[in-house]
């Protein structure tokens, strides 16, 4: 019996399956014994099994349900497993292409680094040894034999002499390489099946058995077969009863006769040729006549798009003109976004007519890349069904996560970021009891315990050996037991988290660390994967994947539901491959074992199952889709893409690949490359758009993932001027959709925007606030739109269009409960009375009439009211980390030098006369006693090189300010009087003083209005409490003089104007409150103030030739100079600085110059001198700011208005910007603008003063 082949051919707009399907049910009819394989790509098979079977149906006029046994639909694979499943040759353990990779990762590493010629360097990378494995999966494909080497070389040889061509000793060196491994790779994969190997028995079965009594159809072949492939077709050919095959083709292509390289349909023109040939030379084969499909399965419009693609192939256009265009549409949208937001309305507008089903559209695009993060929110919010069948990747998976996490801790050691890494994926969750002592897990609870364990440890360092430690964590280390025991909220609070902190320790501790150590001591790769697994288990992770799969499974969202099990089988292979192909190796790397695991996940993808029927398929062009769509939308249309022009980046590149299929034999060919694949772009992109029956839509974004912008594609822009859509002039689609809204859209133009609600609602809010804007009215079409809407929730939407960035005030009632703290009498009086005080006596008001504040609150009010109330209100903190804050370092500078004054008054012994022996020995044991009340610091310094250099940092700077301070004392008769000076612990000696009492808070009185307006006005009061770091005194003929002296670790400076906008408040509130104690500060004499003085406490490098001209001394002193506001006294001025009462006078202690020839002592920038009624008023100035801001504060002030001078803003370092939603283009408005100058200030202050006058 001779068999038969037959072509069915026809572009892609004929029906060539309803005439695959005719001949099928002829042939049924005229076979009734025999047996039917319609074979199609194994994307599209469970589809067109559905539609063959109906059609078949349709074909027998049956009106039942309809089965057939003898007509299987199947694919190549499918079909391999149909015939050989029972062949014992066929249940060889297979090995997937991770599995492949695995081998020759084996193969390469036993291989002698000169072997691999060029490239050995590289080699080793997982990389590489994925191309080297692509390319040999490649050459099987191609039915090239690792013994081909030779005779390949040779062809190769002679086509490049008979070319004058000449072969490069790369290109040898490289086909030396990857046949040499091709050959062991071919020996490693004996008794294992991959993809060839089953294509091969699948030959050898078809060749054995007796077929003549079977009928092969193939249709959707649209691309080249691969080489095995094709072999196996030629099989069927020669062995099948009949071969029946469909060809997206326009002409037979027979003998002499070969397919211009130019023409659409060359791709399918060469196999139809090699084909027909190898049919022509069988004496068993007889090639029936051609049958050409007249009957059409598009739209006219969609005819003249073919037309068009044939034409434009050929680097022409068609001669008619279209007749029509109907079921043609094009359009742009500003981003794409927009793009999918507008395929997603006419879609829905579409079904929404009764004329389609949401199964009747298939949107492609040539890569899913650039919109793939958009695909579900934009479809689900105009409430369209879609499935994306583009093969979804593993690697972002939670047990992924874990995997990663847990390799990267056995490498690192048990680093913070790894650790929180495996934790937060959620798949490590320790088992509780109930009350009946049932097992539970409480993920919520655990994953609570591990963000306040996360941000613990960001704050004390916490990682490494920290983990493994025996001791349990203290939540507040070194905490005072006694402030604990005296506030009980505290100490449950504390404990609370103190527990939370230890559960999450200890399930890293006793449950991850002894499975790493078991990791970390495997011996070979079986015993890894073994250790890996089980380890998996005991963890707990297979039944928490198994509690995500129920909980999806009860939310109804089945395609999450089948993540968990496949993701979990997918490890369980990847193990069981690494076992089987490297797991007893000689030598065991857990890194090599971890990058095996983490690329195998890398390639592995999810199998999809549509959760319905009726969805909208999104997919690339790339992949094979049935051709019943009714519409296709092809979205991306631009220049990069359509059509795509990509060079190869595998092992070997086109030009190699060309030259070694001049060395192949008429059997062995590889895929197409190169050129080739350039040019058959036209033809895929052909195939997406005629996937469509009715309708077709291209569209294209103008601007880019990036937001650069991108160009339409040749094939857009040229259909669209075949149809008369083009206006050249302005280089735009005619009738292109409006690119947003508009508020006076008719209902043509606006139309695009109308799709479910919440997408409608979103769009006809933009308008509303465009129409606000231009102060118009939306358009009849909008308002009648608006009126179907859900109106509780428009109003609510409609409500955001009067939005401002803007505070609301709070109630002074609010305002007092919030910060109002108990009335400072009062306070003294509960003191006194002890337990017999009654405080059913004190009222409400009372109990929060007084802002209890320091100096850099209210300074941060000033900068900002409303980071004020997050501050200080609501006290939002940002999360602490493990540094040397500057609290940190500020605190240790001032416990240093204070310790360092103190000690010498201790000793009496003279700052003056220091030794630099003396002054190094009491320096020591300041700083000793500095770090004692921090102890944190000095712990992390232990652990953290970067710490211990920081405290390094500190230890230098302290020293050096010492010596300053006693270098200064020896041209100064100012000296100390007090250090570390609280003021506002009334009634209480400072606890680091011998005998130093503190000094008074500064407490003033105010009003403010009562919002009862027949209520008189509530009082106030701010309570200021605070520290001065030093006060120092000279001694004058009739009284004394003090300044205070601050300590600043920045080049701090005395600036007028922010200190008389609130700014800085610091010095002169300092100067009150040393005016309001002077009784305190200097009890035996009279005394005076004399100004405040900034200390810049740094260790400066200097420069060797600065050194030697200057006294190193000298120099030291200059680069310490005091700044601040002084008095513009001569007499104290020269006793601050001797150096000022020279013969020659030179300032070395403070920041003034001299001038000889006027006998004038000057400010230097950062200085201010000033006199007694200058000082006086900038001081009542100070009280007033704060007393203002407490009335601000008090009356509910929370606004967003930070301050702006020059190029600073109440904006900068701050932590809530987040928060403040600030624009500085749109909230201009809202900056307190600083415009002063220094004379502006002096002016002001004279004014002032002669008004009080």
């Amino acid at each position: 019996m001779m068999s038969t082949l037959k072509f069915i051919l026809g572009p892609a707009s004929k029906d060539h399956q309803h005439a695959l399907v005719q001949e099928l049910h002829q042939q049924l009819v005229a076979h009734p014994n025999d047996q039917f394989f319609f074979l199609v790509p194994n994307h599209i098979k469970f589809s067109t099994e559905i539609d063959v079977l109906n059609q078949l149906k349709n074909l027998g006029d049956s009106t039942d349900v309809y089965a057939q046994s003898r007509v299987q639909v199947l694919s190549f694979t499918r079909l391999a497993w149909f015939l050989l499943r029972n062949d014992p040759h066929y249940q060889t353990p297979r090995i997937s292409d991770v599995g492949l990779t695995m081998l020759v990762a084996k193969i390469i590493r036993e291989l002698p680094e000169d072997d691999l010629k060029m490239f050995a360097k590289e080699a080793h990378r997982y990389g590489f040894v994925q191309d080297l494995t692509a390319q040999l999966i490649e050459l099987q494909n191609a039915n090239v034999d690792p013994q081909d080497h030779d005779a390949i070389i040779e062809r190769v040889q002679k086509w490049a002499d008979e070319h004058q061509e000449r072969v490069s000793s790369a290109f040898l060196d490289k086909m030396t390489v990857l046949f040499k491994v091709y050959a062991a790779f071919e020996e490693g994969l004996t008794g294992r099946l991959n993809s060839c190997a089953v294509y091969q028995l699948l030959i050898k079965r078809l060749f054995k058995d007796d077929f003549s009594h079977t009928h092969f159809f193939l249709n959707r072949y649209n691309g080249q077969f691969s080489a095995m492939e094709e072999q196996i077709v030629e099989t069927m050919i020669k062995k099948a009863a009949s071969t029946t095959i469909g060809l997206v083709l326009d002409r037979p292509y027979r003998g002499a006769t070969l397919p211009n390289p130019n023409n659409l349909f060359y791709q399918s023109g060469m196999q139809y040729h090699r084909l027909a040939e190898f049919a022509e030379q069988q004496p068993d084969v007889m090639l029936v006549d051609d049958q050409v499909v007249t009957v059409n399965r598009v739209s006219d419009g969609l005819v003249e798009v073919e037309e068009w693609m044939k034409a434009q192939a050929q680097f022409t256009i068609p001669e008619q003109q279209p007749r029509t265009d109907q079921g043609v549409h094009f359009f742009t949208a500003p981003t794409r976004v927009a793009e999918l937001q507008r395929v997603a309305a006419k879609i829905r507008q579409l079904v929404a007519s009764g004329q389609y089903r949401y199964r009747d559209f298939l949107i492609l695009t040539r890569h899913l890349d650039g919109y793939t993060t958009m695909l579900k929110p934009v479809f689900d919010a105009n409430e369209v069904p879609i499935f994306n069948d583009n093969d979804r990747s593993m690697a972002n998976h939670p047990l992924v996560t874990l995997l990663e996490a847990i390799f990267k801790i056995a490498d690192h050691y048990f680093q913070l970021p790894d650790v929180l890494q495996l934790l937060k994926t959620g798949l490590v969750v320790p088992q509780e009891r109930d009350e009946k002592g049932r097992s539970y897990y409480s993920s919520q609870r655990f994953m609570s315990a591990v963000y306040t364990t996360e941000n613990w440890c960001l704050k004390y360092g916490k990682t490494g050996h920290a983990w493994l430690e025996q001791a349990e964590w203290e939540f507040t280390p070194h905490v005072d037991p006694q402030i604990l025991a005296n506030n009980e909220q505290l100490k449950k609070r504390e404990q609370q988290q103190t527990s939370q902190i230890n559960w999450v320790k200890s399930v890293v501790r006793n449950q991850l660390a002894p499975f790493i150590k078991q990791l970390q001591g495997a011996s070979d790769g079986q015993t890894a994967a073994q250790i890996l697994y089980q380890g998996l288990i005991n963890l707990g992770v297979r039944e928490q994947l198994e509690q995500w799969a129920k909980a999806a499974t009860k939310r109804g969202q089945m395609d999450l539901a089948q993540q968990p099990q496949q993701v979990w089988n997918t490890m369980v292979n990847l193990l069981d491959e690494y076992v089987t192909v490297l797991g007893n190796e000689g030598t065991f790397y857990l890194t090599a074992f971890a990058e095996v695991i983490q690329v195998g996940f890398q390639t592995a993808t999810y199998s999809q199952i549509p959760s319905t029927m009726d969805q909208v398929l999104v997919s690339e062009t790339g992949i094979v889709q049935t051709n019943q769509r009714k519409v296709v939308f092809m979205i991306g249309a631009t220049d990069d893409v359509m059509p795509e022009i990509k060079i190869s980046e595998g092992l070997l590149s086109d030009p190699d690949k060309q030259l070694l299929s001049q060395g192949l034999t008429d059997g062995q060919f590889l895929p197409v490359s190169g050129m080739q694949r350039i040019d058959n772009e036209a033809m895929l992109n052909y195939l997406g758009m005629l996937n469509a029956r009715e309708q077709l839509y291209l569209s294209a974004p103008v601007m880019g993932s990036n937001e650069e912008r991108v160009t339409m594609s040749p094939y857009l822009v040229g259909l669209a001027t075949y149809f008369g859509q083009w206006d050249a002039d302005n280089n735009q689609l005619r009738n292109d959709l409006p690119f947003a809204p508009e508020p006076r859209a008719d209902f043509a133009k606006l139309e695009p925007f109308v799709s479910a609600p919440a997408a409608t609602l979103t769009n006809y809010v933009q308008v509303e606030r465009q129409a606000k804007n231009a102060g118009q009215t939306v358009s009849a079409g909008w308002r009648n739109i608006s009126r179907e809407m859900n109106h509780e929730r428009l109003g609510w939407l409609k409500s955001s269009l009067n939005y401002q960035n803007q505070t609301t005030k709070l109630s002074p009632e609010m305002a007092a409960q919030l910060y109002g703290h108990l009335d400072p009498d009062v306070l003294k009086q509960a003191t006194a009375a002890g337990d017999n005080f009654d405080w059913t006596t004190v009222s409400d008001d009372q109990r929060h009439n007084t802002l209890a504040t320091s100096i850099s609150q209210l300074q941060t009010f000033y900068r900002n009211p409303y980071e004020y109330f997050l501050k200080f209100g609501l006290d939002l903190q940002k999360r602490e980390e493990l540094e040397i804050t500057n609290a940190n370092s500020g605190t240790f500078y001032h416990d240093s030098l204070e310790a360092f004054v103190r000690l010498l008054k201790q000793n009496q012994v003279k700052l003056a006369e220091l030794a630099d022996d003396q002054l190094a020995f009491y320096v020591a044991k300041a700083m000793d006693w500095a770090f004692s009340r921090q102890p944190s610091v000095v712990e992390l310094a232990a652990n953290y090189e970067r710490i211990a250099y920081q405290k390094h940092h500190l230890e230098q700077t302290v020293l050096t300010m010492a010596r300053v301070l006693r270098n200064q004392a020896q041209y100064s008769a100012s000296h100390p009087v007090t250090t570390e000076q609280k003021f506002g612990h009334v009634g209480l000696l400072d606890d680091r003083h011998d005998s130093q009492p503190s000094y008074r808070a500064l407490i003033y009185e105010t009003k403010i209005r009562n919002q009862k307006s027949s209520q008189p006005d509530l009082k106030r009061k701010v309570y200021l409490r605070g520290r001065i770091d030093r006060v120092d005194a000279v001694r004058g003929d009739q009284q004394d003089y003090l300044t205070v002296v601050d300590y600043k670790s920045a080049n701090k400076e005395f600036d007028l104007v922010d200190a008389y906008e609130g700014l800085d408040l610091q010095m002169l509130t300092y100067l009150n409150n040393l005016q309001a104690n002077l009784d305190i500060a200097n009890p035996d004499r009279q005394s005076a103030i004399a100004g405040a003085l900034y200390l810049h406490l740094f260790d400066p490098h200097y420069q060797y030739k600065n050194i030697i001209k200057k006294n190193p001394e000298i120099t030291e002193l200059q680069n310490h100079e005091f700044k601040g506001i002084l008095l513009n006294d001569d007499a104290v001025l020269r006793q601050i600085d001797e150096g000022l009462a020279a013969a020659k006078p030179n300032p070395l202690v403070l920041g003034v110059s001299y001038t000889k020839s006027k006998d004038l002592i000057k400010a230097k920038k950062g200085s201010l001198l000033v006199d007694q009624e200058q000082l006086k008023r900038l001081l009542a100035r100070n009280k007033q700011l704060i007393i203002t801001a407490a009335q601000q504060i008090f009356s509910g002030n929370v606004a967003l208005k930070p301050f702006r001078r020059d190029q600073r803003t109440g904006l900068d370092y701050s932590d809530y910007l987040d928060i403040y939603h600030f624009d500085s283009l749109l909230d201009q408005d809202k900056y307190r603008e600083i415009i002063l100058t220094d004379d502006d200030v002096m002016k002001k202050l004279k004014d002032e003063g002669a008004n009080n006058e």
